[in-house]
């Protein structure tokens, strides 16, 4: 079956951290990355917007990234609004999302070892 054009996406994925401790790690992460550029901060507390790189197959998609407490310690929520709705486009963004994700857990790894996450 077909993947439907998506114009946008949201991802979720729980962290037994405090908010505010992997909020700096996502602000690391995006600081020290050579594929996400942080653009702003907040206007939410522990919010954050950051772009991909721009390439043949990526036009620089905006990313919002917000840090939730939780029962557990905290949920990370990220969102990306297509510039394009094309099936091409809904699977960079799965990618990036993926990407995203890969390199926080990379960072909140070599930071406190393997507090990694819970979906």
């Amino acid at each position: 079956m077909a993947e439907p054009f998506e114009s946008s996406r949201e991802q979720q994925m729980r962290y037994p951290l405090s908010a505010d401790a992997v909020f700096a790690q996502i602000r690391q992460m995006l600081s020290d990355s050579k594929f996400f550029k942080l653009r702003s901060v907040g206007p939410q507390p522990l919010s954050c917007v950051f772009s991909t790189h721009v390439s043949l197959t990526a036009w620089g998609e905006y990313m919002n990234v917000v840090v939730m407490p939780d029962a557990q310690g905290s949920v990370v929520s990220v969102k990306v609004n297509a510039n394009f709705s094309t099936l091409m486009q809904g699977r960079r963004n799965r990618k990036d999302m993926e990407r995203f994700f890969t390199d926080l857990n990379a960072q909140i790894n070599a930071f406190y070892g393997s507090k990694g996450p819970r979906q």
